[in-house]
């Protein structure tokens, strides 16, 4: 392999490498989106926690 075609092999992979991040990012943004949607509506429906008495 020429060293130009080498460095096309490696730009491509790391295109690819790159796309598979974000993808993997979004779906990341995705679920915690949803737990803090989660945890907000625990806590607006039962209120804060209570403080436990040590």
């Amino acid at each position: 392999m020429s060293l130009a075609n080498h460095g096309e092999e490696t730009d491509r992979r790391l295109q690819e490498t790159d796309q598979r991040l974000r993808a993997s990012g979004q779906e990341t943004d995705r679920r915690l989106d949803a737990l803090i949607r989660t945890v907000d509506n625990l806590t607006r429906r039962n209120g804060p926690p209570r403080k436990s008495r040590s």
